[in-house]
């Protein structure tokens, strides 16, 4: 049970075919001026292979209004594959982690923050009886994904913030959350910064396995009172949209309120969309803390998330501070 539950969990991870959407090709006696028209009538939405994507994927199948356009959701499994679709005029919302998509408005494109809909998404575990906060790392060793990237830096801020210093009080050795998954499972090692689906699934297979610390939940010591963790948002490009932005905002509010509300669903549409596990999905998806909030009414979350991430490592941002600009209003053309 536990290799089967490691192998589900690592095709999440993995980089998987392009999905291509639909047919590239139309009737070759259309007229190019109503193929242009059936084309932009259509929401193209570039978006991770991932369960992030579960609101447009549900979108793509559930018109939220008549007046909506259809969306055609375009997955990519890279950094670079989601760099090309960016470049493409084809594409006019991407889906991304807020710090990635302050990273793509520094370096010139024209694009705006429309909302967030997940929020936080990291875990501190251990399988550790006697370990229950992070104080009790002290001595230990700690694996965390991917030297350099937003979990370790938010990590080191959250071991700063509980005076924690890597190398004299703790030891940390940099991974992947696959190979942390399959180190937890033989038991090689006992803690971990971990993320869903991985949580849900070495709660069910590990003894002793336990929750330290939610990032999101222990996001206000860091950032004051009542300042949320975002995770993953979505961007708009350009003028060009077919859909009026605040429209979309209203579709990715239902969405979003769709996917959380219903597990088993969710866990449907993500075993069709990406190849995951049905049931691993449904039974984590209260953990991916999906809840939507439009861009005007969390101006101080990602200000203060951004600068922090900032303050560790410029070049998670962008190398800067994004300007006003980053963050759409209903006063931008």
């Amino acid at each position: 049970m536990k290799t089967r539950f490691l192998a589900v969990l690592t095709l999440l991870l993995l980089c998987l075919s392009i999905y291509a959407g639909g047919s590239q090709e139309e009737s070759s006696t259309s007229a190019g001026t109503e193929a242009k028209a059936i084309e932009r009538s259509v929401l193209v939405i570039a978006a991770p292979r991932s369960p992030a994507s579960l609101p447009v994927l549900w979108l793509q199948e559930n018109k939220p209004s008549e007046d909506f356009p259809d969306v055609k959701v375009e997955l990519y499994s890279s950094m670079e594959a989601m760099m090309a679709l960016a470049q493409s005029d084809d594409v006019d919302l991407m889906l991304m982690p807020s710090n990635s998509a302050a990273t793509m408005y520094n370096k010139g494109f024209n694009v705006s923050l429309l909302n967030v809909f997940q929020w936080g998404g990291l875990f501190l575990s251990s399988t550790d009886p006697d370990c229950n906060s992070w104080e009790d790392l002290k001595g230990k060793e700690l694996y965390v994904p991917s030297k350099g990237s937003v979990p370790d830096m938010v990590t080191q801020l959250f071991l700063k913030n509980n005076n924690l210093t890597i190398g004299s009080d703790l030891t940390v050795v940099y991974s992947n959350h696959a190979e942390i998954a399959q180190l937890l499972g033989s038991g090689t090692i006992s803690y971990a910064v971990d993320v869903q689906p991985f949580v849900t699934a070495n709660s069910e297979s590990l003894a002793n396995y336990h929750i330290i610390s939610e990032y999101r939940i222990d996001w206000k010591n860091l950032a004051g009172e009542g300042v949320k963790m975002p995770g993953f948002c979505t961007l708009i490009k350009g003028n060009s949209c077919p859909a009026d932005p605040e429209m979309v905002n209203r579709a990715f509010e239902t969405a979003v309120k769709t996917i959380a509300e219903n597990q088993q669903m969710s866990g449907e549409l993500a075993n069709k969309y990406i190849n995951a596990n049905a049931n691993l999905i449904a039974k984590s998806i209260s953990g991916f803390n999906f809840s939507f909030m439009a861009a005007s009414d969390i101006t101080a979350d990602v200000n203060k998330y951004l600068e922090l991430l900032y303050s560790m490592k410029p070049a998670v941002v962008g190398g800067k501070m994004p300007d006003e600009g980053f963050l759409y209003s209903n006063d931008k053309e």
